[in-house]
């Protein structure tokens, strides 16, 4: 789900989100917001955690990730040290199609 359908969802304003975002400690002009949604602006991880606090979701939901492959992203990510990250040399979304695959596999339970 992106930042849009979510504002869409709840019935807020760009100007809504900016404010709730400035409620939680990290202000973002309405402007960033609206870049946010148009996609002309980068999302850090700070940015990230407040916009799931403000939507009340988790922020798999606002990378977009699909309900059936969040339980094995978000085991797979918490299996990995940083250490496992640079020897592997992988980028994200090949690593996590790695560890999706090895969850499967194994039969996909949880």
């Amino acid at each position: 789900m992106n930042v849009r359908t979510l504002r869409q969802r709840y019935g807020w304003t760009l100007d809504d989100v900016s404010r709730r975002l400035a409620e939680v400690g990290r202000p973002l002009a309405t402007s960033g917001v609206g870049k946010i949604e148009d996609g002309t602006r980068r999302v850090d991880v700070d940015d990230l955690t407040a916009l799931a606090e403000v939507f009340d979701v988790d922020p798999e939901r606002i990378l977009g990730w699909e309900p059936a492959v969040d339980r094995a992203v978000s085991r797979a990510l918490r299996a990995v040290t940083a250490t496992e990250w640079r020897k592997l040399g992988h980028t994200m979304a090949g690593f996590v199609a790695q560890k999706v695959a090895e969850h499967a596999a194994e039969g996909g339970e949880d």
